[in-house]
């Protein structure tokens, strides 16, 4: 199975994935903003600062910005070719892929930090420094949100909180006031359970990120780095298996 329905992702072994994910997004979108003073999990932020700069006539800025939203299309156009795409012509998707790339780039991107390619952590603005890890993060960011979402069908982003309170806040209208079936209703309930431990998820994961990045500096990314690991190990755990199924049933 490679996306799950609605009723699949509310099950218990899928909802810890889930706050793993956005703890992970929200450690990441912190140390970000902590590193080169920017947000990174969403381009909300980008476009409103964007338009801004123009608006001031600071184009050059302006483009620096531009950049960042368009690392995240690129990377959810990366995981689009890995999963999806693939789906579409009757390929297996890597998902298994799609997982590992993050691990290794967050493994790299601590490396050259410690090595000092991107200056000093939460030093003086620079372009050419910051710029690269900006732009860096967004790509992640863009590829873990794509990956889940298409995996979900849609249903779990784990990047951002923009999605999940509007879902939170309709769903919680149908629940109380729509005409549901008892099945119906507990489903509800159950998504609504998972978008507040989600968004909880992701604040516990900017908090952490905050008290620990001041003091570990680039060497905090060796947290996201562990958990993005573990996420891609369960996906090439899920692939063996499921090849493994595909090959008995040729047998």
């Amino acid at each position: 199975m490679y996306a799950l329905d609605p009723q699949d992702y509310v099950k218990k072994r899928f909802i810890g994935l889930w706050n793993l994910l956005s703890f992970q997004a929200g450690f990441i979108n912190s140390l970000g903003f902590l590193a080169c003073q920017r947000f990174v999990s969403h381009v909300t932020g980008f476009s409103t600062h964007v338009g801004m700069s123009l608006g001031d006539g600071q184009y050059w800025y302006a483009l620096e910005l531009f950049t960042a939203p368009l690392s995240f299309i690129f990377g959810s156009w990366f995981s689009g070719y890995l999963t999806v795409a693939r789906r579409s012509h009757g390929r297996e998707p890597r998902y298994d892929l799609a997982t590992l790339l993050i691990p290794m780039i967050l493994f790299a991107m601590m490396i050259g930090g410690l090595w000092g390619h991107f200056g000093v952590f939460g030093g003086p603005h620079s372009f050419k420094q910051d710029g690269v890890l900006l732009n860096t993060l967004t790509f992640l960011c863009g590829i873990q949100n794509a990956c889940f979402a298409t995996f979900t069908k849609g249903h779990i982003r784990t990047t951002h909180l923009t999605g999940i309170s509007t879902d939170l806040g309709t769903e919680l209208s149908l629940t109380l006031h729509g005409n549901l079936n008892p099945e119906e209703k507990f489903l509800a309930i159950r998504r609504n359970l998972l978008r507040i431990t989600t968004f909880s998820s992701f604040s516990i994961g900017a908090l952490f990120s905050a008290l620990i990045a001041p003091i570990m500096g680039y060497s905090s990314f060796l947290i996201p780095f562990s958990t993005s690991a573990f996420v891609a190990a369960l996906f090439l755990v899920r692939r063996i298996k499921n090849n493994n199924e595909i090959q008995d049933q040729k047998n």
